[in-house]
């Protein structure tokens, strides 16, 4: 099979499977106070308003790799500049998830403070549209049918040095926010072993929750800075699978771990209702 047949018959296959169940997600989480009052459930939110993003480029990827050829360098421009601030601002967003998981999980009250939320979440959109600015000052994106990624032409006006500074940046972006996130959920892991007697299953299963699609984000990023590391017929497929599955892998971990989102999202009821046991013990799980 041609790879961009095959490509492009994955992308808009994750993308007619998983936006409208991330359309439902955000739906939910905009209409349903006992999710809306609560800080982790409105970094899910804010998650999920990027995968919807990401979703769409990778619609527009498929779209590109069906006809084999480059829409209007609008299309490019608008998601290649998603995919790559996008990617960023879900690492940056998972470690401020990774904080709120730490401060709850350890009861650490002083820092469970609202503008301390604000404050992460409006640096990790501050660096995301930076990320934007930059690609549109220096380059030119176009969808690259080899390596079946959003790619950068840069400026002729760019040297050498400018553009590895670039790409230093964003390297170090994703190590520093990456160290972060390792810290917090190494330090949850022990506490959970240490506690292990008393820990509740309902934390363990909301700390996996958070956990795996940071792991999967890690995959990810290994992969797309080793691309070496995959046989040469299979990377097309493999970098596909794992690039447009970051997305994926929110909602998966939701609809598996996560009872109260799980319900939610599968009612077939206009208005969700949830059991008051449930509700309390959210809260005290996530604020």
């Amino acid at each position: 099979m041609n790879s961009n047949l095959g490509v492009g018959i994955i992308d808009v296959a994750i993308f007619s499977l998983f936006f409208p169940l991330n359309a439902r997600l955000l739906w939910i989480l905009i209409r349903n106070k006992n999710f809306s009052q609560l800080w982790a459930y409105k970094l899910i939110f804010e998650l999920a308003v990027i995968d919807a993003l990401l979703l769409a480029s990778t619609l527009i990827a498929g779209l590109m790799c069906l006809t084999e050829s480059n829409f209007d360098p609008i299309f490019s421009r608008i998601a290649i500049h998603v995919h790559t601030a996008g990617h960023e601002m879900e690492g940056l967003l998972s470690v401020v998830l990774a904080f709120n998981r730490l401060v709850v999980m350890l009861n650490l009250k002083r820092f469970n403070k609202s503008w301390i939320y604000w404050l992460l979440s409006a640096h990790a959109c501050i660096s995301g549209i930076t990320c934007i600015l930059t690609l549109d000052r220096y380059g030119t994106p176009f969808y690259n049918f080899e390596t079946h990624e959003f790619d950068v032409v840069y400026n002729t006006s760019v040297g050498e040095k400018s553009r590895m500074l670039i790409l230093r940046i964003l390297l170090y972006m994703t190590i520093s926010y990456f160290s972060m996130g390792f810290v917090c959920y190494t330090v949850i892991t022990s506490h959970i072993i240490r506690r292990r007697k008393t820990v509740s299953p309902v934390d363990i299963r909301i700390f996996i929750q958070a956990v795996l699609p940071f792991l999967w984000l890690v995959i990810f990023k290994i992969v797309t800075n080793m691309p070496w590391v995959l046989p040469t017929d299979v990377a097309p497929y493999a970098y596909t699978f794992l690039t447009r599955t970051v997305p994926c892998s929110h909602l998966l971990s939701y609809v598996t771990l996560n009872i109260s989102l799980r319900k939610a999202m599968f009612s077939t009821c206009r208005k969700v209702t949830m059991q008051s046991s449930t509700v309390i013990r959210a809260s005290a799980t996530f604020f």
